[in-house]
């Protein structure tokens, strides 16, 4: 005979309605992890929705590009390709380009030419025309510019307005003549105007101090959508017209180089999310098998009086639906929330690191939704599968008893050590595979923590029998019974262990190769940063070089009083056949080489080679990247063509993942007609009073135009950006923790309340108040103490992982992996506090708890 479904889950729900901290602490902790996945997910979607929709705007329908070296291209240029008669270069249009700020917010001003560029962008079409915009005034009036509606509100602008534009050539006055509308469904376009302030080309090459030259011109090759037709004989055709150092390229040849840059970022982010989903799947599971072991009793009548296996396993799982499906709900609405603060976050990473980026709300997209719930729910249904199998194969005779389920519990140790030891032996494949593949080499991290969880439950049994006698001595017979009340527990502790242990050896993880990071950035700074004083240009970059200094500042630095040696420094972007390529060309006498770091090789030699001009030098993540090594060639667009370089060394840099190349000064004047210095290092003679020539050289030196900045300060400013990096993994470490702390308060107050008749029995025989919350906590203290000991090694290794294989992967740097005695006791104290504060509740209750009400039976 068979119950009806609707007493079957009234029989089930009245556990969950006398228990309801319970099931909402099980919950809470599943919808933290819910809302980092999705908050992380949403604030990469988000920046990358915002990039691709920049870039997508900017270029419109434009496919290729005509791009010159560090200068640029000659304006002539683009009257050469208008006047070929070709079908393709009727459809070009020049550009140039330049950063600055107004009213201290950063934004680029566009250079166009009006009656072309309409053709490939929608929102140049009618330019200075838009609302109340006079095209005359546009194209004549000196510092003319449009902008959009919404950005003009941003900066409290209105039409005719004068404003200080702080540009690459100094600050500048411009004057809004028009303001631009997008299109409702134009998100491309109205992403691309966040940021932008569109002026006529003349106007933009005045302001920028940039006469004569462009930045790029874009071209749409094909059929009039840019998608038929044949682009390799446009190209051929255009290739033709180009003269020596200008290059046509595809426009999404640097979309994705862009892109690239980023990813490996976005991944890490994603990554570290993960593992609080899987912390939140210990958590239902966790719960899930309390909530079977707390109603085996009710289970074995239910099946003594015929509920078959089906309706039981059905009941369990949809219970696990039903809490993950509340818990998936509050954890989306949180990771909406919390995206809109990571997004900050991400953004300002990628805005120093990489490239700038404008994305100031969060875009909710059906994905990131989508895998929430998938994880939320899925994770629910999948982590209470165990329990729902347990709670239908064991004989209904057996549920009534409850030690046979931890003798079963205890059974299943060495089964689990050996899947453990199975699961670790996949983790070293994968980790050991000749591949560059970080997907890969997270998928092995994941096992390898998959496998320390399953040792450990015998690790709880084994550390509670040895503090058993040490516990006896030190709290008498209550701190043995502590002690062994964990391996008399171990079906329900072993797993909320486990929760706490992955949470917390994440943290020391993290914490290890953050440390052992900012550590080797500190020792190559001290290296590097050979020069007394620095100085550079305080104006916004424009392109991808760097803004030079003016001829006299660099004349009057190196001559200045005090000063033995200048060398100069000059940072640009040059093509390659592998894409956009960081070129710092530097004259430097040999305190200056020395100061980089070399992978191997005689550095007489090399400084040697290089100051000859026989080859350049790359950083490791080039190298990395690209598979060179000594002897090897790089070749990069140089304003006479092509040329390739032989790579003479590989040194170790931490400036940038994207990885650089180094000439020397001779050299790259050789082959690019680019005479700009971006900056210089200063070496003071000895026994020259620093703070005083240092005050002398920027008293010299208007400080808007030009920085001065002594070897100490520019080595703080360095850190300062990598601890704003690195912000946003100090937060999730806390919300990993923070959903590890939510799962062991759940798991402790599930086990006090199952052990409520046996301390009922305890206060019945004279135990007081004071003694059973002291044995209470003594045992979630022992619990935390384990967890925190056994999440250093785990820990230990995550960070070497890290250090090793997904940072090599990732950025292509050597790290030098330090730790410290103090991040270790942190985690140890960090699991033994988290315990015994989820225990605090718990404790107090059953304390307070009468012996009649503890002993009736439920």
């Amino acid at each position: 005979m068979s119950l009806g479904r609707p007493l079957l889950r009234r029989a089930f729900l009245r556990h969950l309605w006398r228990h309801p901290w319970q099931m909402a602490t099980t919950a809470l902790g599943v919808a933290l992890a819910v809302a980092v996945v999705v908050g992380i997910d949403l604030a990469n979607a988000s920046a990358e929705r915002a990039f691709r929709m920049s870039v997508e705007g900017v270029a419109g329908t434009a496919t290729h590009e005509v791009i010159g070296g560090p200068a640029g291209l000659d304006d002539s240029i683009y009257g050469v390709l208008r006047r070929s008669g070709t079908p393709e270069t009727r459809r070009a249009a020049p550009v140039l380009e330049g950063r600055g700020r107004v009213h201290g917010r950063t934004v680029t001003l566009f250079g166009v030419d009006p009656f072309a560029d309409g053709q490939l962008r929608s929102f140049t079409r009618g330019l200075g025309i838009g609302r109340g915009g006079d095209l005359q005034a546009f194209l004549t009036r000196p510092g003319a510019v449009v902008l959009a509606t919404d950005l003009a509100t941003d900066l409290g602008l209105g039409l005719e307005d004068s404003f200080t534009f702080e540009g690459p050539d100094g600050p500048q006055t411009l004057t809004v003549a028009g303001l631009l509308e997008t299109d409702p469904g134009d998100d491309a376009g109205r992403q691309a105007l966040s940021d932008l302030l569109v002026a006529d080309i003349a106007t933009a090459q005045e302001v920028l101090g940039r006469l004569g030259r462009l930045d790029r011109i874009d071209l749409r090759l094909g059929g009039d959508d840019g998608s038929s037709g044949d682009p390799s004989a446009a190209e051929a055709r255009i290739a033709e017209l180009l003269p020596a150092g200008a290059e046509l390229r595809s426009k999404a040849a640097r979309t994705g180089a862009l892109d690239q840059m980023t990813r490996a970022f976005r991944l890490n982010l994603t990554a570290l999310s993960m593992l609080a989903l899987v912390v939140g799947m210990f958590l239902i599971y966790n719960a899930m098998t309390f909530s079977v072991v707390q109603r085996r009793p009710l289970l074995g009548r239910l099946r003594a009086m015929g509920v078959s296996r089906r309706e039981i396993f059905a009941l369990v799982l949809g219970e696990a639906a039903v809490l993950g499906t509340l818990a998936t709900a509050v954890g989306v609405a949180l990771g909406l929330a919390l995206g809109h603060g990571l997004l900050a976050l991400v953004v300002r990473t990628i805005n120093d690191l990489y490239f700038a980026l404008e994305a100031r709300s969060v875009t909710v997209g059906w994905q990131s939704l989508a895998k929430g719930i998938a994880l939320g729910v899925g994770g629910a249904m999948l982590a209470a599968a165990a329990p729902a199998r347990e709670a239908t194969s064991t004989p209904p005779r057996t549920t009534l008893r409850r030690s046979d389920f931890e003798t079963s519990a205890r059974t299943a140790l060495l089964p689990r050590a050996l899947a453990g030891l199975a699961l670790a032996t996949a983790a070293a494949a994968l980790l050991a595979a000749p591949s560059r593949s970080l997907l890969l080499a997270f998928t092995g991290v994941f096992v390898f923590v998959l496998a320390f969880a399953c040792w450990v439950p015998p690790a709880v049994m084994m550390g509670s029998r040895l503090a058993a006698p040490p516990m006896g001595r030190a709290f008498g017979v209550l701190g043995a019974m502590a002690a062994r009340g964990l391996a008399a527990s171990l079906s329900r502790t072993g797993v909320a262990t486990g929760a706490l242990v992955i949470a917390v050896a994440t943290t020391l993880g993290v914490g290890v190769m953050v440390d052992s990071f900012r550590a080797t950035l500190v020792d190559w700074l001290d290296v590097t940063l050979q020069a007394d004083v620095y100085v550079t240009s305080a104006r916004p970059s424009s392109r991808g070089s760097a803004p030079a200094l003016e001829p006299e500042v660099v004349d009057a630095m190196k001559t200045a009083s005090g000063v033995s040696f200048a060398s100069t420094y000059r940072r640009t972007e040059v093509s390659s056949p592998v894409g956009p390529t960081q070129l710092h060309a530097l004259s430097l006498d040999r305190r200056g080489f020395d100061a980089f770091q070399l992978e191997r090789g005689d550095p007489d030699d090399l400084y040697r080679r290089f100051r000859d001009g026989d080859g350049v030098m790359v950083s490791e993540p080039y190298a990395y990247r690209h598979d060179l090594r000594r002897g090897d060639t790089v070749t990069l667009g140089a304003d006479s063509g092509s040329q390739g370089f032989e790579v003479l060394g590989v040194f170790y840099d931490y400036a940038s993942d994207r990885g650089l190349v180094m000439i020397d000064r001779a050299l790259y004047d050789r082959h690019w007609r680019d005479d700009g210095v971006h900056s210089l290092g200063l070496f003071l003679e000895p026994g020259e009073d620093f703070d005083a020539r240092v005050a002398e050289l920027r008293a010299s030196v208007d400080p808007s135009e030009v920085a001065v900045m002594p070897n100490r300060e520019l080595r703080r400013i360095s850190l300062d950006i990598f601890d704003r990096t690195f912000v946003i993994t100090g937060v999730l470490r806390l919300l990993a923790i923070g959903v590890a702390f939510v799962g062991v308060l759940s798991a402790l107050l599930a086990l006090q309340l199952e052990r409520a008749r046996e301390l009922g029995v305890l206060r019945a025989t004279g135990l007081t108040p004071a003694q059973v919350w002291g044995l209470v906590t003594a045992q979630t203290g022992l619990l935390g103490l384990i967890s925190g000991l056994l999440s250093t090694p785990l820990g230990l290794a995550l960070a070497a992982l890290l250090i090793h294989v997904i940072n090599k992967r990732s950025f292509g740097w050597t790290l030098s992996m330090q730790v410290s005695p103090w991040l270790v006791v942190q985690a140890v104290v960090l699991a033994l506090v988290a315990a015994l504060l989820a225990g605090l509740y718990p404790s107090w209750r059953m304390s307070r708890s009468s012996p009649a009400w503890a002993l009736r039976e439920e």
